[in-house]
């Protein structure tokens, strides 16, 4: 056994206090990867580093009425051991695996997830992980990242606290070099301000065809909509300038 695997079944406890009583990093997490399941062409999600499996759980509920499945992934064997406990679902499997070493091969996947997990691996093995996810990732596929932010990594440094056994920086540039490895683009960037000002990000990162089909793409909106819109923003106008007024601001 690693002394990464050791690590993290070790930790496993704090995990587990962490579903009881609820963790806000977590809870941010988990409404960011359910968010990203409203593209209704999501059938297959791999989550890299499940945990003990809770915001696997929910993400396999959410896809269980359009015959959606998820497969958790974790290094530790007490962690899915735990998640295998908990959480039974007929559209989810939970195994021990490490994505770089040992990359399930039996399915590519719509949706790839790393929840604060992207920071754990080291940066050596990155170039390493990104061939993989190209080999897993189908061709209009998504992979989606939550991460502490280079300024919470460094405040965590200087206290000597709450760091795991690989915890490296993980910046913009970063998450655009992992966009540019899978053929791929940044199309969502955000900080949060989840214990401290801007401690974590969420990124997600989809490979875009380079001729897109229309077809693909909802309808301009139709003649009476876009009547109904003109008409509101009028009226919204109208009350703006009598507020204007009331407030003796001129044009």
């Amino acid at each position: 056994m690693s002394t990464v695997s050791e690590f993290y079944n070790e930790f496993s406890s704090r995990l587990v206090r962490d579903f009881l009583y609820g963790n806000l990093r977590v809870a941010a997490q988990r409404k960011f990867f359910l968010r990203l399941l409203d593209d209704v062409d999501i059938k297959t999600v791999l989550v890299v580093g499940c945990g003990i499996g809770d915001v696997s759980a929910d993400l396999a509920k959410a896809l269980e009425s359009r015959g959606g499945r998820v497969l958790a992934v974790d290094i530790s064997e007490k962690n899915v051991a735990t998640s295998q406990k908990l959480f039974q679902r007929e559209n989810l499997l939970f195994e021990c695996r490490d994505i770089i070493k040992a990359p399930p091969q039996e399915l590519v996947w719509d949706l790839i997830l790393f929840p604060d997990v992207y920071e754990h691996i080291p940066t050596a093995a990155r170039a390493e992980l990104h061939e993989t996810l190209n080999r897993i990732l189908v061709k209009g596929g998504s992979v989606a990242l939550t991460c502490p932010t280079i300024q919470q990594q460094h405040a965590l440094r200087r206290t000597g606290e709450g760091l795991q056994v690989v915890d490296e920086d993980v910046s913009a540039e970063d998450v655009l070099c992992l966009a540019h490895d899978l053929q791929a683009y940044l199309v969502h960037f955000s900080y949060l301000t989840v214990f401290f000002r801007h401690d974590y990000f969420h990124a997600l990162i989809s490979r875009i065809p380079a001729t897109a089909d229309l077809r693909a793409y909802p309808p301009q909106p139709s003649y009476l909509h876009r009547l109904c819109l003109r008409v509101y923003v009028r009226f919204r106008a109208l009350l703006r300038l009598r507020f204007l007024k009331s407030r003796d601001i001129g044009l």
